[in-house]
């Protein structure tokens, strides 16, 4: 997960055990993708600006479950779950199609399947698409 630390500039914070990322899959009743995981096991969590005028929060695994269950992810975008913001009312997040994960963008004022930006299969491609690289 090196390439996610060099592309937002951002330093990774202490890694998530698997136990804890076990019991936030559990909490939601989903299978987090590799990469996801991967990242998770390098840093639990990312935040601070990027390129420039943007900025990025990737959550701790501590709070996940708790941000999509007062979100209502499940009433309102079901299959979505939430794993990060820009802080100013966009959330980032994974669904699953089929056995490909997309991750994407949605706006919190209209958060559900049909308004998600789809950007990409993975979370380099999310990221990437946020930073505009």
């Amino acid at each position: 997960m090196t390439t996610v630390f060099a592309l937002t500039g951002l330093s990774p914070r202490r890694g998530a055990a698997s136990e804890e990322v076990g019991r936030a899959e559990q909490a939601l009743g989903v299978r987090f993708p590799g990469d996801y995981r991967l990242f998770l096991s390098a840093s639990d969590g990312l935040e601070g600006g990027i390129g420039g005028d943007k900025y990025l929060m990737l959550f701790r695994i501590e709070d996940i479950a708790e941000i999509n269950v007062a979100a209502a992810t499940s009433e309102f975008a079901p299959g979505f779950v939430i794993i990060g913001s820009d802080g100013g009312g966009t959330s980032y997040g994974f669904r699953w199609h089929g056995r490909t994960p997309e991750y994407g963008r949605v706006t919190d004022m209209e958060l559900s399947n049909e308004r998600i930006e789809v950007l990409g299969a993975s979370l380099m491609d999310m990221i990437q698409r946020i930073v505009g690289a």
